[in-house]
């Protein structure tokens, strides 16, 4: 999957790196028990959009749905690497279609709009 350029807030960034730590430390934690609440079946289809450094896909096609699918899109792969069930696409989900594999049994998406550059605040 690609699509046209689309301007990413942190790529290519000094601090991306860190960024993606921070946010893997403080929310990983509680997206895991929010996820395992869910009681996937080991064999479910799962894509994760802005899926960073891949900390929750990796868990997911991991320990989750170890017999399923996980699908990790992100606009930046660079930190991402496929891996057994875990496929990783390059993906604007503003103007890419989603990624073959569905129905999905999760779609997770954790700060995705706070990533893109075009994201704006509306008053009202």
């Amino acid at each position: 999957m690609t699509s046209a350029t689309t301007a990413y807030a942190f790529a290519g960034t000094e601090h991306t790196s860190r960024q993606l730590a921070a946010i893997q430390a403080y929310l990983d934690e509680l997206t895991m028990r929010r996820i395992l609440e869910l009681d996937l079946p080991p064999g479910g289809l799962c894509w994760e959009i802005g899926a960073g450094s891949g900390s929750i896909a990796t868990w997911l096609a991991h320990d989750v749905v170890p017999y399923g699918q996980v699908t990790a899109t992100d606009l930046d792969i660079s930190r991402l690497t496929p891996a057994g069930n875990l496929q990783v696409y390059r993906a604007d989900i503003t103007a890419d279609p989603p990624p073959a594999g569905g129905p999905w049994d999760l779609i997770h998406a954790r700060l995705v709009t706070q990533a893109s550059s075009t994201a704006r605040a509306h008053p009202g």
